[in-house]
């Protein structure tokens, strides 16, 4: 069984259990009655949580409920203070298909913290990679100055959602390790966990070794916690964190757009609780990181456009020069090796082949071409023609691939004009050995996970350098200038 199937098992958002640092209270939507309540009501100054189950509410926490969930513009993040039989809190609301619930969440303003944090780096306008790492690395320093935690990683997804830390500051390196420029597996945050940091910016565990506290129902159904505060930890997590030497932990999302682009990870070896302000502070300079990485993606996308535009503005000119688009791929053969990066290329008309660079035989090249026009696309690319292909088992080439089908006015029928990339020697910096199999313990997905973070490094020869978007956006202007 695959590791990630295993931890999609877990049903994250029907716990059925909450951490013991505040306390859930949800009613029905349908008629007001308490629906829902954690065992530990008594935190709150309320005795009998069996006994609230199926009556209304009334004093203080009933008007919080009727002041907030009568209000259309109430959004599931918010949270704000709130003091209740002489204690402060801080209250998230949140709503469920059938219930409106309030988390009452400690208040630990009492760990005082008055130290002021240089934020000037949030001014800087990164416009390249390297600037971009820089700033990540100031943002991580400035976070670890406000919350003072022992440790504070970037940790970036990539296309196949495994994650890589791009910056990383740590004060306990002994206990906690450095993982900078180090690869997690995607199952280390399956989907399940990632969809529920599309929904909370904020995921706080202040103690790994606390007791979860359990959910009372009143007709035993589940409460839906997706956009709880309060959601007691996987097991599965638990275990992982322990693994990892840590005992607090505090995670915030990082969105370029709408999408999960990272999470910013701060780590103890202690539980630790961190007060809501700082909490707060650290949610609005994500924020701002925000706005500068889309900057800076934006700024770096215009860069490539202007230089693919300047490309395509002078491949334009060029075909203009010839009646033949065999003739220019001829007479240009070098000129496109250079602007795709290629190592070969094969150009194929109903009466003529034109070869150049490092291309594979010609029964291949044969195999390439039927496959390519019975796809029905004008451009296609792949950096491993042995794993596109199902059948392609008696291919030998290079195995980087961008196909480009031309139709051209002066020429009967199509012509195909194949480009090939060499095979890459990839490095990938693993935090631990990914294929590592968790040691299942039961068929309902409580499972083991590694134990070991320690670096794996390994090498992938199998596949060439990735075809870029530009490049496959240089593929299409190609083919739009001899239609």
């Amino acid at each position: 069984m695959q590791t990630e199937l295993i931890c999609e098992k877990e049903q994250l958002h029907h716990m059925g259990e909450i951490q013991p640092f505040g306390v859930l209270i949800a009613v029905s939507k349908e008629n007001n009655t308490v629906t829902h309540v954690s065992e530990n009501i008594g935190d709150l100054g309320i005795a009998g949580a069996k006994g609230l189950l199926g009556k209304e509410l009334s004093g203080d926490i009933a008007n919080l409920f009727s002041r907030h969930f009568d209000a259309s513009q109430l959004e599931n993040t918010d949270i704000f203070g709130h003091e209740l039989n002489g204690k402060n809190y801080f209250v998230k609301p949140y709503s469920t298909n059938m219930h409106n619930v309030l988390e009452f969440l400690f208040d630990y303003s009492h760990h005082k913290h008055n130290k002021k944090t240089n934020k000037s780096y949030l001014y800087e306008h990164p416009s390249t990679n390297k600037e971009l790492l820089e700033f990540s690395q100031k943002f991580v320093e400035n976070i670890l100055d406000i919350l003072q935690v022992e440790k504070v990683m970037l940790y970036k997804f990539m296309k196949d959602w495994s994650g890589e830390v791009i910056a990383e500051v740590c004060t306990n390196i002994n206990a906690l390790g450095e993982y900078l420029g180090l690869r997690f597996p995607a199952s280390d945050i399956p989907k399940i966990a990632r969809n529920l940091y599309q929904l909370n910016p904020v995921r706080q565990i202040p103690d790994a070794t606390a007791t979860p506290v359990k959910i009372l129902s009143y007709k035993k159904t589940n409460l839906d916690l997706s956009n709880s505060e309060l959601r007691a930890v996987s097991k599965v997590h638990l275990t992982y964190l322990n693994n990892m030497g840590v005992q607090s932990s505090l995670s915030f999302r990082v969105l370029l757009g709408d999408n999960l682009w990272a999470l910013v990870a701060c780590h103890n070896t202690t539980p630790y609780e961190v007060p809501q302000a700082r909490i707060e502070e650290v949610k609005e300079i994500v924020k701002l990181y925000e706005i500068a990485i889309r900057h800076a993606h934006s700024k770096m996308a215009l860069a490539e456009d202007d230089h693919i535009y300047q490309l395509i503005q002078k491949l334009s000119t060029d075909i203009k020069s010839y009646s033949k688009i065999a003739d220019f791929i001829d007479a240009h053969k070098e000129k496109i090796h250079q602007y795709f990066d290629a190592d070969g290329l094969c150009f194929i008309t109903n009466d003529s082949i034109i070869t150049s660079g490092i291309i594979p035989g010609q029964e291949s090249i044969e195999y390439l071409a039927m496959n390519i026009l019975n796809r029905q696309t004008s451009t296609y690319c792949t950096s491993n023609i042995l794993d596109a292909f199902a059948d392609s088992h008696s291919y030998v080439g290079p195995p980087g691939l961008m196909a480009i089908v031309v139709s051209n006015l002066n020429s009967p029928g199509k012509s195909l004009l194949l480009l090939f990339r060499e095979h890459s020697s990839i490095e990938v910096k693993w935090a631990g050995n990914p294929n590592e199999k968790m040691h299942i313990i039961n068929e309902v997905g409580i499972v083991n996970p590694r134990h070991s973070f320690e670096k794996w490094v390994e090498t992938n020869i199998s596949n060439s350098e990735e075809w870029k978007k530009s490049e496959n956006h240089l593929a299409i202007s190609l083919v739009g200038s001899v239609q």
